[in-house]
């Protein structure tokens, strides 16, 4: 009986060892499961972030306002106006004590100067 018991108790050794291996496999593919799934909620909200961005570049709001602020053009009978850069007009403005020019500040820029 002895010889009995102790194949019981390997055996029983043997698919406890199988059964905590499986189990760990399983908590491993869980982790990675839950990990893909991450991973297509971050693609599914990143296509549709592209959609939306397909869906705005295709529309003709967008289409004139790249047409107006990059090209330079305008409708029919419209008069385009285009401003020079701060830097061309930091140029033209008379030149400081110190031999550097400044461009001069609106009243508004004046007073978040002064509070900020």
């Amino acid at each position: 009986m002895p010889i009995f018991r102790l194949i019981v108790v390997i055996g029983a050794l043997i698919l406890s060892g199988m059964l905590i291996k499986n189990i760990a496999g399983i908590v491993s593919v869980r982790d990675r499961v839950a990990g893909a799934q991450r991973e297509v909620e971050r693609l599914q909200n990143d296509q549709n972030a592209l959609r939306r961005k397909v869906e705005q570049a295709t529309s003709a709001a967008y289409i004139e306002e790249v047409v107006r602020n990059k090209l330079g053009l305008g409708r029919a009978g419209e008069t385009v106006v285009v401003l020079p850069n701060e830097d061309f007009l930091k140029n033209l403005a008379p030149a400081l004590e110190n031999g550097e020019k400044e461009l001069k500040k609106f009243n508004w820029q004046k007073w978040v100067d002064k509070f900020f």
